[in-house]
């Protein structure tokens, strides 16, 4: 693939304003970006939401912030700059009134229903529940970007399946009242299947020990992921979001078996990549069959190849640099 729009804005620094490393879910994209840009030789820096840290006025910067963490930047903004806003109101947008400030979004290919009362609702997974039809109307006119991987494309190689029937199934993620029946769901089936469940992540219903469940970093969770019987990429309400998680990227870039309960997967991967299905016990019976008849490495190597060269940080900025 030629990174055409990557290559024009060569001569541009590049800034990532927001959240320092490890303090929120949101820097560890902004952590992403800086690794990307930076491999790919741009001139790049990562600044905390500080006044002191504000770039000069008078320089061009493409810079790319979050609507949590941007208010100091845009309260002092200069027509130099060009912003690439992530989830920015429709409202806010409206009152700044810059076109400069590109706002963007991740995909949901079922951003909204129309509801009896005439407004248009909203599924997150936070459960907001109304998205008036302006707001509606605003998101999908702007950019929307799919997730990534968090590997870079150098970074990615195949490793072959263990074929170790013994090992845990795991979820890395948090446990919250929108996903909680899905995740029993696939706890009580692996009691009856005498498979071992662990979660990594919060517990925002109950206690941690409850459930054997704990955090995990980044470095260890590669190697808990590879080394499980089967990782799926587990949704509640998202499953009727059309949003599409990371998990899944990030599984098929370390040679894991992909496995969801989100149809909307299929928009972006073949049947013989993927295994999906909304049913919770039809998609460990899929996932068993392909690792039954040794056909893992078949399905890894086929969707780890269609990461590496479409779904990786260097794709989206590419994306996103489409619309400067």
């Amino acid at each position: 693939m030629k990174f055409t729009n990557i290559e024009k804005n060569k001569k541009y620094p590049i800034i990532i304003w927001g959240h320092p490393k490890g303090t929120h879910t949101h820097s560890w994209i902004h952590y992403r970006f800086f690794r990307a840009f930076r491999y790919l030789w741009f001139d790049v820096q990562w600044l905390e939401n500080k006044k002191k840290n504000l770039p000069n006025k008078n320089k061009d910067y493409i810079i790319i912030t979050e609507t949590g963490q941007d208010r100091i930047l845009l309260e002092n903004f200069s027509n130099k700059w060009r912003v690439f806003d992530h989830n920015i109101s429709h409202k806010r947008y409206s009152e700044l009134k810059n076109k400069n400030i590109i706002p963007f979004w991740v995909i949901r290919y079922n951003l909204a229903k129309f509801t009896d009362k005439k407004i248009w609702q909203y599924i997150t997974e936070w459960d907001t529940p109304i998205m008036d039809t302006e707001e509606y109307y605003f998101q999908l006119k702007n950019p929307r970007i799919l997730r990534w991987s968090e590997l870079l494309p150098h970074e990615i190689s195949h490793t072959p399946y263990h074929y170790n029937n013994n090992k845990d199934v795991i979820f890395i993620g948090s446990r919250r009242h929108n996903n909680f029946i899905q995740l029993e769901q696939l706890r009580f089936r692996c009691i009856k299947n005498k498979k071992r469940f662990k979660q990594y992540g919060k517990h925002i219903l109950l206690r941690q020990p409850f459930f054997n469940s704990s955090f995990v970093s980044p470095e260890d969770m590669e190697e808990i992921s590879r080394s499980a019987y089967i990782a799926p990429a587990l949704q509640g309400v998202q499953v009727d979001d059309g949003y599409i998680p990371c998990r899944l990227f990030i599984n098929m870039s370390l040679s894991i078996l992909a496995v969801s309960n989100n149809p909307y997967v299929y928009n972006l991967f073949d049947n013989d990549e993927v295994i999906v299905d909304r049913n919770i016990g039809k998609m460990m019976e899929k996932a068993e069959r392909i690792i039954r008849d040794k056909k893992v490495d078949q399905y890894t190597k086929k969707a780890l190849k269609k990461v590496k060269e479409e779904h990786t940080y260097i794709n989206r900025i590419e994306e996103l640099f489409s619309y400067l």
